[in-house]
């Protein structure tokens, strides 16, 4: 590693560090905000493991609210990681799916697909 790359490697791992501290407060602030009207000082305790066991606030946050941020976090990663894997095949920092006719076929696909699950429901 020569001296000049030190610092562009230490400011990638604060940034590194920075955003993965960011990824985990917007996990544990979905946790506690929704619909439900219970507010962040109740869902908070339920989070951190000290809430009433087996209420119903338990039950939303860890099996309706847990699934659907840690899904929305890996859609998100993944969508960025196909982000990076075309830019960094194409040696191009300005690829996208729709630059590249990608997005277009994709849709032709699901709408293919549409129709057959169509077909099949009807016979």
């Amino acid at each position: 590693m020569t001296a000049s790359s030190k610092p562009l490697t230490n400011r990638l791992l604060l940034a590194a560090a920075s955003l993965s501290v960011v990824l985990a407060a917007t996990l544990v602030l979905s946790l506690c905000i929704g619909s439900g009207g219970e507010g962040i000082l109740r869902s908070l305790p339920v989070v951190l493991g000290q809430g009433e066991p087996g209420s119903a606030l338990e039950t939303i946050v860890w099996r309706i609210r847990l699934p659907r941020a840690l899904l929305a976090a890996l859609a998100g990663g993944t969508l960025s990681l196909g982000g990076l894997v075309f830019q960094a095949l194409l040696r191009n920092p300005l690829a996208e799916p729709y630059i590249l006719g990608v997005s277009g076929g994709s849709a032709i696909g699901a709408i293919i697909l549409l129709f057959i699950i169509r077909l099949i429901k009807r016979a």
